[in-house]
């Protein structure tokens, strides 16, 4: 894996991470919508590079 596909990679998990916790907090009312399109938009960028990555790891 490249370097910018595994820091990629690695923001993708994390912003799911956040997205999750923001969508399960009781505090901010604000919370489910944000929590749902921050994992929404993370979640499309970790499909990307793990598309990346394993056509990295298939080419001879």
């Amino acid at each position: 894996m490249s370097h910018p596909m595994k820091i990629l990679d690695r923001l993708a998990l994390s912003g799911m991470a956040i997205g999750i916790v923001s969508i399960l907090q009781p505090w901010w009312t604000e919370g489910l919508r944000t929590g749902f399109f921050a994992t929404l938009i993370f979640t499309a960028l970790h499909i990307v590079t793990s598309h990346k990555t394993s056509s990295d790891k298939a080419a001879p």
